[in-house]
């Protein structure tokens, strides 16, 4: 039996009280054989191992929160238990004391007084000590997460050479004063050992040679961690061909980074095909030789062979775990792996998550479509919002595969522009998206129907992203676009009911979106950071609508968190904070 959406509600410094929505996340499960269901229990359990890594990177005082918490609560009376209860909902939803936007700890709303109180009857006042400014006070996010020492500089940086730049590695500060690089596969190990267990169980049941190859080269990887060891798992993971998947790695995308966007965050998802898009896929595969012939910056790739065309595939999610916990963001698509070197020769894989996605757009973003779009348009697009937020997706992640450094800007984009190459990336793959859904309508490849709402899905996210400072990677890019989008007037603003509401000039879009993607592409290839800095200055900031945006908003969820069946193919759903991803714990330096 499904589960009914609770509404968590929660509170920051400085803004309105907000509330995440917990969902069951449903797929159809018909097709998978007795096989399949046996493979996803151990994938799944492998997933569940990962997400410890990832609260050591974001945070290392959860567990402690956690603990104090549960131990004092049972001191408390029935009303504060409940907020203990919902507060410790937000923290697993969050995977740690802050949201991802805004980049705020989350407050506990019982009085100080009671909480200390029941912390002493339990014990646990040396522990309360070491994480009581998360609960009563604004804390500030560290932007080196822990993948840094605290007082860990440029210079210090610089010395390290290389070896501190690599993505799965942390730096640590030794007792003799010394800074140290160390893999995460070597720092992690237990986590990485019982990833490895079930990893071996899933490639023992696989009939599926490539697949069984990939689970091979990956058991490899999180053994030694070698740069030789993620590139020939990429490999086989861009070429395997089991509709049964996973992604698991110490180090996956790089936002938790938000020094230097070097270090790559920890995370698992697994996933099945969804094998109702496959049509759709090809058509969009076969198009993409031609849209970047037909690309507005300079520098394209003028020879695409076969074998490196992003492979597009519709999954729907049986488990996530790390890096794919991130609200009130939720993770619709993904292209990986994210090597330049891997995505140039050998390929990517470009995702689209649907039925997490779905649980999203029913929950939140459907409502809030009806509420900020004028009456006769949401008529129009309501009922194929979702599908054209699936085909904007995938177009973005076409987009990050899309495109070339010029000669003299060679190798890893991300070392030209350092701390700003996220939001110039997001926002490069962001006006992708909108510019191939122009083109593709063109020339007749998707109906007008899907092109119309494919953009309209954008400029949601646009408007809603208005709500929260920009600061975190993909809402600056949005920030951005907005904002150039607004001087073009290709958004236009009405007043309904005293609300304002936002329609598109399509042949102003047309234009302003093609003149910013050429803008940002050529900055990327020219790996001119000073450019894109002056872009941002420019045109990110917060806007005037903020406060009447986040006034609407409050009413409809700011985030998402979802609850996974025990076990696929079943029916039976878990308690939110009881799903094994968040109990799981272990001990390390």
């Amino acid at each position: 039996m499904l589960p009914e959406n609770s509404y968590i509600p929660y509170t920051q410094t400085g803004e309105p009280v907000h509330a995440a929505v917990v969902t069951a996340v449903t797929m159809d499960t018909s097709d998978l054989s007795t096989e399949d269901i046996a493979l996803l229990k151990e994938l799944n359990q492998a997933a569940d191992a990962i997400n410890p890594i990832y609260r050591d990177q974001f945070c290392r005082d959860t567990g402690n929160i956690i603990d104090v918490l549960t131990s004092a609560s049972q001191y408390l009376c029935k009303t504060d238990q409940k907020i203990i209860q919902e507060y410790l909902v937000i923290l697993n939803l969050q995977n740690g004391p802050w949201a991802f936007l805004p980049r705020k700890n989350h407050l506990l709303t019982i009085d100080k007084a009671e909480i200390k109180a029941a912390v002493q009857k339990s014990g646990k006042e040396e522990q309360f000590k070491k994480i009581e400014h998360y609960l009563f006070s604004d804390t500030p996010f560290p932007e080196k997460a822990m993948f840094y020492p605290a007082d860990f500089s440029d210079s210090d940086l610089d010395r390290l050479g290389e070896k501190g730049k690599k993505v799965n590695t942390t730096v640590i500060l030794e007792n003799n004063g010394n800074f140290k690089v160390v893999l995460n596969e070597e720092k992690y190990r237990a986590a990485c050992l019982e990833a490895i267990f079930h990893l071996k169980k899933a490639r023992d049941i696989t009939g599926n040679i490539s697949f069984r190859l990939y689970l091979d080269a990956k058991i490899e990887e999180l053994a030694s961690g070698s740069e030789e060891a993620r590139r020939l798992a990429d490999y086989h993971w861009i070429r395997h061909d089991s509709p049964v998947d996973i992604i698991i790695s110490t180090a996956i995308e790089v936002y938790l980074d938000a020094w230097k966007n070097l270090k790559g965050a920890a995370g698992a998802v697994v996933m099945v095909e969804n094998s109702a898009y496959s049509d759709f896929l090809k058509t969009l595969l076969e198009a993409v030789p031609e849209l970047e012939k037909n690309a507005p910056w300079k520098w394209r790739r003028e020879e695409i062979p076969a074998e490196s065309l992003p492979k597009l595939k519709y999954v729907d999610i049986t488990n996530w775990t790390g890096d794919y916990i991130s609200s009130p963001l939720t993770v619709l698509a993904q292209s990986l792996p994210n090597d330049e070197w891997v995505g140039k020769h050998i390929g990517t894989v470009n995702m689209v998550y649907v039925n997490t996605s779905r649980a999203l757009f029913e929950t939140k973003m459907k409502p809030i479509s009806e509420d900020i779009f004028p009456e006769p348009i949401f008529r129009q697009i309501g009922d194929d919002l979702f599908d054209g937020n699936n085909l904007h997706a995938a177009l973005h992640e076409i987009g990050h595969t899309t495109g070339s450094q010029d000669p003299e800007h060679q190798g890893q984009p991300s070392s030209f522009f350092q701390s700003e190459y996220s939001a110039l990336e997001e926002s490069r793959a962001e006006l992708f998206g909108l510019w191939a859904a122009e083109f593709l309508g063109t020339k007749n490849i998707i109906s007008e129907e899907q092109c119309r709402t494919s953009r309209y899905s954008m400029v949601l996210s646009l408007i809603t992203g208005l709500q929260y400072e920009p600061v975190q990677a993909h809402n600056i890019a949005r920030n951005i676009i907005f904002h150039y989008l607004r001087e073009a007037n290709a958004i236009k603003l009405d007043k309904v009911d005293e609300k304002t509401v936002f329609s598109l000039n399509f042949d102003k879009l047309t234009t302003a979106v093609s003149e910013l993607l050429k803008i940002i592409g050529n900055l990327k290839a020219g790996g001119d950071k000073k450019g894109f800095t002056a872009l941002r200055e420019r045109y990110c900031y917060a806007d005037p609508l903020r406060e009447e945006i986040q006034n609407r908003l409050k009413v409809f969820p700011s985030g998402a968190g979802f609850i996974f069946p025990v076990s696929p193919g079943e029916q039976d759903y878990p308690d939110f904070n009881a799903q094994n991803k968040f109990t799981l714990s272990y001990e390390w330096d």
